[in-house]
């Protein structure tokens, strides 16, 4: 019970600690090295597409807090697209594009629409006697529980509209297969203001307990909250950096912010204890 309150603590900390670097003087990143490039390439293979890498070349070293959220990967990925070659270009920018799903759903708020597939590897099936349609109507109804508590409660601001992106100017949560155990993602799209990026969210299918700490639908719940809170941090507290919404210096307190809603949205799931051991043993990353 004590640590729980720590971390909970230590979570609203990150809060306000988010809030003032993101308002700090900003310090862009300088272009990555070939070396950089070469290992953000595998890495991001691996845990996206993993049979589309050759074995020889399956070097990097997956960690759990690597599968926890894509969020960084995806979007270093997305910034340094003009520095690989054109085939390394071609394959990255089909794999950083919107999904294309069958079907999709709009959640009972309004706010969302779920896309996702009824036939295939991306059939959503958290619980797997249910139908594609009931498994996907959970994300639908997690994400807008998600909504309440982040935008209602806490009195975050709402994303921007994307447009027709999707289909319409709803927020768009896509369900695919994540086959390398990566929980999720949020990709950031197009800045519409100073500090305002339009972005969608990508989750898992099933999240079985053989790859995910939090299995079925805890897996899910808790990434949604996690991956529409980067959507409120890309959609309204960016940073002005050209065509990069964030700095590599705050990606710690986006993920630490993001998180905490996990715990706060869904106290009872607790996905975070599965990182807590790692993280005190190098509290100077």
């Amino acid at each position: 019970m004590l640590i729980c309150k720590i971390i909970k603590s230590l979570a609203f900390i990150g809060i306000i600690f988010l809030s003032t670097f993101l308002h700090s003087e900003l310090v862009f990143p300088q272009k990555l090295t070939e070396l950089q490039l070469d290992s953000l390439y595998k890495k991001f293979l691996q845990l996206t597409s993993p049979d589309l890498l050759p074995k020889s070349d399956v070097t990097e070293e997956i960690t759990k807090e690597d599968r926890k959220c894509g969020f960084d990967l995806v979007n270093q990925i997305k910034l340094s697209l003009e520095y690989y070659n054109s085939e390394q270009q071609t394959l990255l920018k089909t794999l950083v594009a919107r999904p294309v799903m069958q079907k999709s759903i709009v959640s009972p708020s309004g706010f969302f629409r779920i896309h996702f597939d009824t036939t295939g590897s991306n059939i959503p099936s958290y619980v797997t006697s249910w139908s594609a349609n009931q498994n996907a109507a959970e994300v639908a109804i997690s994400s807008d529980s998600s909504f309440s508590f982040e935008i209602s409660h806490l009195g975050f601001l709402t994303p921007p509209p994307d447009g027709i992106n999707g289909g319409d100017n709803k927020y768009d949560i896509y369900i695919t297969n994540q086959s390398a155990g990566l929980y999720g993602y949020t990709e950031w799209e197009t800045k519409v203001g100073s500090t305002n990026w339009t972005s969608f969210v990508v989750v898992d299918n099933d999240y079985p307990a053989s790859q995910f700490f939090s299995a079925g639908l805890d897996g899910m719940r808790v990434t949604v909250a996690h991956e529409f809170h980067h959507g409120i941090q890309l959609g309204n507290y960016s940073v002005q950096n050209g065509n990069s919404p964030f700095r590599n210096s705050d990606i710690f307190f986006y993920e630490l912010t993001s998180t905490s809603m996990e715990e706060f949205v869904y106290d009872d799931v607790n996905d975070y204890y599965a990182y807590m051991d790692e993280y005190f043993k190098r509290t100077y990353v």
